[in-house]
């Protein structure tokens, strides 16, 4: 185990984990991986098992270490979020290596993309810390899929997202528009967010560069990225400071113009970068 894991509680929770058969490997993913974290950041534990284990098991370890636990979430993944006995909120994710390989498979050979944080999966395998693994199986996983950003990849996230930024018919700049005109902040809002998902999918996959996730994403791309377009920071400011639900936000035409400058400049980045 990684000596760079100094809260005891969470020590003593991956330890206990590295016992169950049905444990093959454990990592710590997030923020604590990317040099991100602060005095609110979480721990993201991902744990890889060859079959399920029991939330009866899960709890009596989780108990041990944690001053509080939801069991068995699965909004999303199978999790267990709690706070540790130290204070730090805990994340567990229980994860399947094979499900996993078959994801990135589609993703990194076939190229098969989405709207929004296409590549976060194969983000959070790259940059994730192995903990403990019984027979290299992370360890090889991460070897296999450290490749190169595919050009392919790359132009088909573009092709994908782009135009639901500026021409294609039910572009979200226009879904915005009509939002404003009925004045429906919350559809103001859902479909600004969706407008800031393909942006981003389509800035990382500009620089190829495996999209990190929702957080702090202004100040990621401002360290990592080549290509940037003009004006980046303070564009977006701009967009966030015109999103509000007032009538102001329905009436002076600040988040739309906000929105065609974003867009404006991103498409203009791409045109200079393909040339």
């Amino acid at each position: 185990m990684t000596s760079t894991l100094t809260d005891p509680f969470l020590k003593g929770l991956i330890e206990e984990l590295t016992q169950q058969a049905e444990v093959e490997c454990i990592a710590l993913g997030g923020s604590h991986t990317l040099s991100m974290n602060d005095k609110w950041s979480d721990f993201d534990l991902y744990v890889y098992l060859n079959q399920p284990l029991s939330v009866q098991l899960r709890k009596q370890i989780t108990d041990k270490y944690c001053q509080s636990m939801e069991l068995n979430q699965t909004f999303w993944e199978t999790e267990d979020d709690g706070v540790l006995k130290s204070g730090t909120e805990v994340e567990i994710i229980y994860r399947n290596l094979d499900d996993m390989e078959q994801d990135l498979d589609a993703l990194i050979n076939q190229h098969q993309v989405s709207l929004g944080y296409t590549t976060c999966f194969w983000a959070n395998l790259l940059n994730c810390q192995i903990l403990f693994e019984r027979d290299n199986k992370l360890s090889q996983l991460k070897q296999t899929f450290g490749l190169p950003y595919p050009d392919a990849l790359a132009n088909a996230i573009i092709e994908k997202n782009l135009p639901l930024l500026c021409d294609a018919f039910p572009n979200y700049p226009k879904q915005i528009k009509k939002a404003l005109l009925r004045q429906d902040s919350f559809s103001v809002l859902h479909r600004t967010n969706e407008y800031l998902a393909s942006y981003f999918d389509v800035l990382f996959a500009l620089n190829k560069i495996p999209h990190p996730g929702e957080k702090r994403l202004i100040d990621f791309a401002e360290e990592h990225c080549e290509f940037l377009p003009i004006n980046f920071k303070k564009t977006l400011e701009s967009l966030f400071e015109s999103i509000n639900i007032t009538e102001q936000c329905h009436t002076d035409g600040s988040l739309i113009s906000a929105l065609d400058d974003a867009t404006n400049n991103l498409v203009s980045l791409i045109d200079i970068h393909r040339r």
